[in-house]
């Protein structure tokens, strides 16, 4: 493998993103061509194979109107089981696309000196859990594109190419994060991945309060944007919205839920059935990610804002009464405990 990243490294963007094409579709290239359904993907198959029901007044119910148009015009694919294939290769271009654009992300902003594991980051990262419950299940097709819409929305909030955006680049990205958001939620809220690779995981970049709040404004906006989708939008168009949505009352036992679940399979990372020796030893790794943040500059006050942001990644969820930890809802606390651990394991090759 080192043999073959080499050249990568010292070669053009181009190789890098045919590297990341060939193996990802390689990768993933039993779900494009084996024939299967999964959970809701039958529901979609009986409403496109009798033309006589439809998802999109739920989507729009669960907040997510963006994603009920990408269901709408994807159904229209579906005619039998062997259809699906066509959704989940679009999930797998997407994360082709992921890939690259993680890849552009951390070089142009000089965010890792390791040239290997400037191209490896992106692909473990595009190798998560959480995507691979996207690649793997058509109903999730969308959700990549969110991931890079919240990706897009930062670059136009903190472009890398100036000290400061503009107003006009700045609604913009709003904008470009509600229509995140109108996807999924938790894939939007992965904005603080981005946040966290460009502000605390850079070594000689320092850290300032004026940015950290004007992180944190577009991320309250872009949520208050999707409490909107979720409670006012649904019941305007259809007269209610799902109870799925409503907060909870009991805090402590949501916190409780979040340790025993949540932040145990965040933790476990690729190891998708916790065990105690992976979760001690991925535990090591990720406390010598935060380590290696302490250390450079303004350390103490990024490895504050970097556990901020793991938990403010899943706060939507704990204010939720819903109390399931599945894969695709953990993607951002997933890519933030995920990006410490890859540092973990990396710094004794530093």
């Amino acid at each position: 493998m080192q043999n073959l990243i080499n050249p990568l490294a010292e070669g053009n963007k181009k190789n890098v993103y045919i590297f990341y094409f060939f193996l990802l579709m390689l990768t993933f290239s039993p779900v494009i061509f084996f024939s299967y359904a999964f959970s809701d993907d039958w529901s979609t198959l009986f409403d496109a194979i009798t033309r006589n029901g439809s998802s999109f007044q739920w989507d729009v119910q669960s907040g997510r109107p963006v994603y009920a148009v990408f269901r709408y015009y994807g159904k229209m694919l579906i005619n039998d089981i062997s259809s699906f294939s066509y959704l989940r290769l679009f999930n797998i271009l997407s994360l082709v696309v992921l890939s690259c654009f993680i890849y552009n992300f951390i070089d142009s902003r000089k965010i890792f000196d390791n040239p290997v594991f400037k191209i490896i980051f992106p692909l473990l990262i595009c190798l998560l859990p959480a995507f691979q419950v996207y690649a793997s299940w058509a109903t999730c097709f969308p959700f990549t594109i969110s991931v890079l819409l919240a990706g897009n929305s930062y670059n136009k909030c903190f472009p890398h190419s100036k000290q400061r955006s503009s107003l006009p680049e700045k609604l913009a990205s709003i904008v470009v994060l509600w229509v995140a958001f109108a996807i999924y939620q938790p894939t939007a809220i992965t904005f603080l991945f981005f946040f966290m690779l460009d502000s605390c995981i850079k070594k000689e970049s320092s850290l300032t309060v004026k940015k950290v709040a004007t992180c944190f404004i577009i991320l309250v906006i872009g949520v208050a944007g999707s409490f909107i989708m979720s409670k006012v939008l649904p019941v305007w168009l259809y007269g209610e919205s799902l109870s799925r949505a409503e907060l909870t009352a009991d805090i402590g036992g949501k916190m409780k839920w979040f340790i025993n679940e949540s932040l145990i399979n965040a933790v476990n990372n690729y190891n998708i059935q916790p065990v105690k020796i992976y979760s001690w030893f991925s535990s090591l790794a990720i406390l010598i990610g935060l380590y290696t943040i302490f250390v450079g500059k303004s350390g103490r006050w990024k490895t504050f804002i970097v556990i901020a942001i793991g938990i403010g990644s899943y706060a939507p969820n704990l204010a939720t009464k819903e109390n399931w930890a599945a894969f695709r809802s953990l993607v951002a606390l997933e890519l933030i405990i995920s990006t410490l651990f890859l540092i973990g394991i990396n710094s004794p090759c530093q």
